[in-house]
């Protein structure tokens, strides 16, 4: 492919861009301006070496952190943005902007981020039971008893109860027609492409079962269920992220137990019995045959956490399943992996969080004075 035809097919990518990707990339391109016209940069650096191509790169780097005070990622984008402008105006593909030096530089650049901001002010907020029950007073006082106030509940105790990720029972919204993108009769896929959602829960993947009776009623068929509340519900996951062939299959949940603030599975059923899903739709499609999608989510998640002094950019519809693990760590590593459907331990580690149950856990191992006492030590280290 020509260079000609290289500008064309980027900017027909850009085009498709969501707007802040634009943004930025624009925004890094403008500091690259104002850093040439302050240094004298020529506007032609193809001519120059490759090692005076790597160090004005380098001071490039050096110019946004000290004069913009930019984090260390947003830097490493505006270079990235930069490559990719450079390669449109001519810079050829064998150059790279990009030294083993830039590497270092933005290390320490990062090391500086983490240390003035610790991870637990940048990871997601886990929605833990009593965050989630205050959530569903929210939602009850801000819809009132309205079918949206039902959808919204039995979507957050979905999540919560059965552990799944939010892209197998919630729709993702898209940015484009259900069509990718030709460049050149080339299929472009990026991640603003529309995909075909094949992990989704589908109405006929669900089924409820009530005491003192084995039979199990398809969620489709609300008129067949027998009187009163279900006991279980059971969730069949085709497919997922980390289990393609749907090898972990199904999932249950059950109702909370007598005296809880909230039951998830009563949520749950109480939207289901009055919209139905069709067995080909999503399992939450059921109201005005619309479900609700991770961007709805999303925007309840940040009212609510405005509401409670909860930093709003952290509680996100991928919280549900964080505080899934958090509620449920005191399990065996066995029976939390089922549940969440975590295929390896290092997969589950990066949901955990550090709470009170935990150190309450600890306080009998911590102080068990037989543990190694004082001949031992004695012997062992004198």
């Amino acid at each position: 492919m020509d260079r000609g035809l290289a500008r064309e097919r980027n900017a027909a990518i850009r085009s498709h861009l969501a707007p802040s990707s634009l943004n930025t990339y624009q925004t890094g391109l403008t500091a690259w301006d104002e850093f040439a016209a302050e240094y004298n940069i020529p506007g032609d650096v193809f001519q120059l070496c490759l090692l005076a191509i790597h160090t004005t790169v380098e001071y490039f780097a050096c110019f946004l952190r000290k004069h913009r005070h930019i984090k260390s990622s947003t830097i490493d984008e505006y270079i990235t943005h930069l490559s990719t402008n450079m390669r449109e105006n001519g810079l050829p593909d064998t150059t790279t902007l990009r030294s083993n030096r830039l590497h270092f530089i933005l290390e320490s650049f990062a090391k500086e981020d983490s240390e003035r901001t610790p991870q637990r002010l940048t990871i997601k907020i886990p929605l833990t039971a009593d965050l989630l029950w205050r959530l569903l007073k929210f939602i009850d006082k801000r819809f009132a008893d309205s079918p949206i106030a039902l959808l919204y509940k039995a979507a957050f105790s979905l999540g919560y109860l059965i552990g799944t990720r939010p892209g197998e029972y919630l729709q993702t919204p898209t940015r484009r027609p259900h069509s990718r993108l030709l460049i050149d009769n080339v299929d472009v896929a990026d991640e603003h492409c529309a995909r075909p959602s094949t992990h989704v829960i589908k109405g006929r993947h669900c089924a409820f079962k009530w005491p003192s009776n084995e039979t199990l009623f398809l969620a489709t068929t609300p008129r067949s269920f027998p009187e009163g509340e279900p006991e279980a519900i059971f969730i069949m996951v085709p497919s997922s992220k980390a289990d393609q062939l749907g090898k972990g299959c199904a999932r249950c949940g059950t109702a909370s137990p007598e005296g809880s603030q909230f039951n998830c599975l009563s949520n749950i059923f109480e939207h289901l019995r009055r919209y139905p899903p069709q067995p080909d739709k999503p399992l939450l499609s059921g109201f005005t045959g619309s479900n609700v999608n991770s961007a709805d989510i999303n925007s309840i998640l940040k009212d609510f956490a405005r509401t409670v002094g909860l930093d709003p950019n952290r509680l996100l519809p991928h919280s549900i399943r964080v505080g899934t693990t958090v509620q449920t760590d005191a399990l065996s590593k066995i029976d939390q992996m089922q549940l969440t459907g975590h295929i390896s331990r290092s997969g589950k580690l990066a949901y955990c969080r550090r709470t009170l149950a935990l150190a309450k856990r600890a306080a009998p191992f911590l102080h068990d004075t037989a543990v190694q006492p004082l001949e031992q030590i004695r012997y062992l280290y004198m």
